[in-house]
C-alpha cells in the first residue's frame, strides 16, 4: 500500500486504510442541554401544549444519535425555578414526564431571572452531576420580551444576565415565537445571529424540530477550535517523518477540517494518532491506533544486458527486489554457465550488494559477475539464481553471445608518481595507452580525482588532452592518497587508472647555515644574505641524527630560539 489518509472533521474522525473504516458521530460524547421555557401569561393554553410538544420532540431527536446526553429544565415567568437538573444517567421518560407536568404559570416574562438561575443552579461546579469537558447548551424558548424596568424596577438587562453563561462556555440558542418578541434582545443573549430562530407562530414549532436539533449537534464545537494531529503524543507538522507527512486545512461555516496524509508508508508510520480540537472552553480528542501490515515477500529478479569493457572484460548483473533484510545472511547468490555453477577464481569475480531496508524490512540486492579476458569460449547462456536455505527462490537466464567493443579510450598508464614539496604535494605523470582499434577517436581530455586518507573526494581536476602531468598541493605529510585518472574522447570517458602514493616528507640533511639577526629588525631568515646591517652573527646547525639546536644567540630571544628548533632543512628548502 503506497498511501493512506486520516481525515478529521470537527469531532468527526474517520480512518481509511484499505477497507477498514470507522465512523464516529459528532455528538457521540454527549452534551449537557438546558431548556429554558417561557410560561408567561401571553402564551395561550393550546400554544403552551404545542411548546411542550416541541421540547419533547427536540430531545427525542437528539437522543437518536447519542446515549450520553443529559438534560435540565428551567421554567420561568414572574420567577424562575429548576424543574429538572442533570442526573447521573439521563432518563428520557423522566424528561418527558417532567415536561408534561410543567405548570402554566401565567405571569410576566422575567427572562433575566431565567438566565441567572440557569447559570447559578444548572451550569455550576456545585451540581452533583456536573461534567467537565462536554459541550454545554442552553435553549431559551419565548413568545415575547423581558418585562420592562417601568413595571419591574429590579429587572436586569439580558446582556448582563447572560454574561455568566457565556463566560462558562455555554452556547445559548433562542427560539422567538410570534410578533411580540424583541429580536435585538434575543441577539444579546446568543453569541451569533445564526443561533436565533424566529418563528411566526406556535404552529411552526413542529417544522423547526429538525433544524434546531441539527443546529444543536453542530454547536458542540463553537467557537471553532484549533485542530492538530499528534503521533504518540508529539504534534505532527508538514514534512515530518522524512517528508512523508502533509496536512490540509479547510473551514466551512461551523466545520473545520484538518486532513492528515502520508506518502511512502512504512513501519515508521505505525502508532497512536490523536486528533485534538481545542477552543477557549473545551478540548476534544480522538485517538486512532494505526498499524502497518506488510505485504507478502515477492522476490522479483531482473537482469541487465551484459557489458563488455574496453579491456576485454564483461560484466553481468542481476537485481532482486523484496528481500527480507532480517534474513540477508541466509540468502545465497549463484551464477551458472551452461548449467554448471561458476566458482570465484582468477577468471571470474563475483560481488554482492544489498541496500538498507526501506519498507517492512524489505531490501533490494544486486549480484555482479565479472569475466576477465573474454573469448569466444565465454559466450553462451548464463543464469543467476537466488536461494534461501538451499531452496531456489527465483532465477533468470542471461544470454551472452556477442562482445561489443567500446569506442571510449583505454585507461592511461602512470609512468611517474612521487611526493613533492617535503610531502605537501604529489606529482603524477602518465601516457595514453596505445590502441590498435582505428574506430577509437583521439583523446580530448583527462579527469583526475584525488581521494584523501578518509576516502572522501579531495580534488577533481579536468585538463586538456595535451597535458600529461599534474601536481596536487596542500596535502598532509605521511598520508596515503589515491589518484584516479581517466581519459575521454568524443564517445565519453574510459575506465579509471589508479595509483596509490604516500606523501613522505624526506630526511633532514646536516648543514650549517649563517643566521643574520638584527636587534631592530622584525624578521629573520635562514639563508646566505643579510636583510639589514647587523653586528651580531649567529649560526644554527641542525644534525641529521640529532634534533636541531641553536648556538650563540645574543641578545637572548626565547621566541626565536623556539622557532629555530622547529626548522627542518631539506636541501635548499626549509619549513618553519
Amino acid at each position: 500500500m503506497s498511501w493512506f489518509k486520516i481525515l478529521v472533521t470537527l469531532f468527526w474522525c474517520f480512518l481509511i486504510q484499505g477497507v477498514a473504516s470507522t465512523d464516529v458521530r459528532q455528538d457521540s460524547e454527549g452534551a449537557d442541554i438546558a431548556f429554558i421555557i417561557d410560561s408567561s401569561g401571553s402564551i395561550l393554553a393550546e400554544e403552551y401544549v404545542q411548546l411542550k410538544t416541541f421540547v419533547k420532540a427536540v430531545m427525542m431527536e437528539l437522543v437518536k444519535n447519542s446515549t450520553k446526553l443529559n438534560a435540565a429544565v428551567v421554567l420561568y415567568s414572574t420567577g424562575a425555578s429548576v424543574k429538572l437538573n442533570f442526573s447521573q444517567k439521563f432518563n428520557l421518560q423522566r424528561f418527558i414526564s417532567t415536561i408534561d407536568k410543567l405548570p402554566h404559570e401565567l405571569g410576566i416574562s422575567r427572562t433575566d431571572k431565567a438566565l441567572i438561575v440557569t447559570s447559578e443552579y444548572i451550569f455550576t461546579n456545585h451540581t452533583v452531576y456536573h461534567r467537565h469537558n462536554v459541550p454545554k447548551i442552553a435553549i431559551l424558548i419565548t413568545d415575547g420580551q423581558t418585562t420592562g424596568i417601568d413595571l419591574v424596577p429590579d429587572v436586569v438587562n439580558v446582556s448582563i444576565a447572560s454574561a455568566p453563561l457565556k463566560k462558562k462556555g455555554v452556547r445559548t440558542f433562542a427560539v422567538g415565537i410570534g410578533g411580540w418578541i424583541d429580536k435585538q434582545e434575543l441577539l444579546e443573549i446568543t453569541e451569533r445571529k445564526s443561533d436565533l430562530f424566529v418563528l411566526n407562530g406556535f404552529s411552526q414549532l413542529s417544522d423547526a424540530v429538525d433544524a434546531l436539533a441539527t443546529k444543536i449537534r453542530m454547536a458542540f464545537g463553537w467557537p471553532l477550535p484549533a485542530v492538530k494531529w499528534l503521533m504518540n503524543g508529539k504534534e505532527l507538522r508538514n514534512g515530518d517523518l522524512n517528508q512523508t507527512v502533509s496536512l490540509e486545512e479547510a473551514k466551512d461555516g461551523e466545520q473545520f477540517n484538518l486532513s492528515l496524509h502520508f506518502s511512502e508508508v512504512n513501519t515508521m508510520h505505525a502508532g497512536t494518532f490523536t486528533c485534538e480540537a481545542q477552543n477557549k472552553y473545551h478540548t476534544k480528542e480522538r485517538n486512532i491506533q494505526v498499524s502497518i501490515t506488510c505485504p507478502p515477500m515477492f522476490n522479483t529478479l531482473t537482469t541487465l544486458p551484459p557489458r563488455a569493457q574496453p579491456s576485454g572484460n564483461a560484466t553481468l548483473r542481476c537485481e532482486v527486489y523484496g528481500l527480507d533484510y532480517r534474513q540477508l545472511n541466509l540468502y545465497h547468490w549463484q551464477w551458472k554457465f551452461q548449467e554448471i555453477e561458476i566458482k570465484k577464481n582468477t577468471k571470474y569475480q563475483i560481488f554482492f550488494k544489498h541496500q538498507p531496508p526501506k519498507f517492512c524490512q524489505q531490501s533490494n540486492g544486486l549480484t555482479i559477475l565479472q569475466i576477465t579476458n573474454v573469448s569466444k569460449d565465454d559466450l553462451g547462456q548464463y543464469t543467476c539464481a537466488l536461494q534461501l536455505s538451499n531452496t531456489t527462490l527465483t532465477e533468470k537466464d542471461i544470454p551472452f553471445y556477442e562482445i561489443v567493443s567500446s569506442k571510449v579510450p583505454l585507461p592511461p598508464t602512470f609512468v611517474n608518481s612521487k611526493a613533492i614539496k617535503c610531502g605537501r604535494g604529489i606529482k603524477v605523470e602518465w601516457i595514453p595507452q596505445p590502441t590498435t582499434e582505428p574506430a577509437i577517436s583521439p583523446i580530448t581530455g583527462y579527469e583526475l580525482n584525488l581521494k584523501s586518507p578518509t576516502n572522501d573526494l579531495k580534488q577533481i581536476i579536468n585538463i586538456s588532452g595535451a597535458v600529461l602531468s599534474h601536481e596536487f598541493v596542500g596535502l598532509k605529510t605521511n598520508a596515503v592518497y589515491e589518484v584516479n585518472l581517466r581519459a575521454k574522447n568524443s564517445e565519453g570517458f574510459g575506465l579509471w587508472a589508479k595509483e596509490q602514493l604516500t606523501t613522505t616528507a624526506g630526511t633532514i640533511a646536516a648543514t650549517t647555515i649563517p643566521l643574520w639577526y638584527c636587534n631592530y629588525c622584525c624578521f629573520y631568515r635562514l639563508n646566505q644574505n643579510k636583510f639589514c646591517k647587523c653586528n651580531n652573527t649567529h649560526y644554527y646547525t641542525p644534525s641529521a641524527n640529532t634534533r636541531p639546536y641553536y648556538t650563540r644567540l645574543s641578545p637572548p630571544d626565547r621566541a626565536l630560539r623556539k622557532t629555530l628548533l622547529k626548522a627542518y632543512i631539506l636541501g635548499n628548502n626549509y619549513v618553519v
